[in-house]
């Protein structure tokens, strides 16, 4: 969905910023259920899924960015025209400004819980390895010492007979 506004005279009417603003909306949508999925695949611990989904993610993302080069020059202007809308306008422009600003914060949050589920599973992880190699030590420290055909058996609870 591709809304033309004129981009050289920085105009654009309510009804192209309230579609710019629903493309945005659109996409902010699309990426909040990608957010669920990731938070679901973090929760089932099925990292190995996450690339799918960030790469959907990342194509979002960068749909977004192109949205909002489109939209800056027209909200550079409609902070210059803001008094002379109609307050229907400034209600419609305002609650999808409110919505999206609602939607962003959801999503953050959701990653900001991923990030830290994600940090604490990689903190688990190091700590079994580590617990892992001390397993490991330990069971060397009990062994005997390798002994090589030059060398005689020193174990002293055995005699030279075995």
């Amino acid at each position: 969905m591709t809304v033309a506004v004129s981009l050289q005279s920085h105009q654009a009417d309510p009804d192209q910023i309230v579609k710019l603003l629903d493309t945005q909306i659109d996409l902010y949508h699309r990426l909040g259920e990608l957010a669920s999925r990731q938070s679901s695949l973090v929760a089932e611990g099925k990292v190995d899924d996450l690339l799918s989904i960030l790469s959907e993610r990342s194509r979002l993302i960068d749909s977004l960015t192109a949205l909002n080069q489109k939209i800056d020059p027209v909200r550079q202007n409609i902070n210059a025209r803001w008094d002379a809308l109609s307050p229907d306008d400034r209600q419609r422009i305002r609650g999808r400004l409110d919505k999206i600003q609602g939607m962003v914060k959801a999503i953050l949050d959701s990653d900001g819980r991923d990030r830290s589920a994600l940090e604490a599973a990689r903190a688990q992880v190091g700590q079994e390895v580590l617990q892992s190699n001390h397993q490991a030590m330990a069971a060397r420290a009990y062994r005997s010492p390798v002994q090589s055909p030059q060398s005689p058996t020193n174990n002293r609870f055995t005699d030279r007979k075995g």
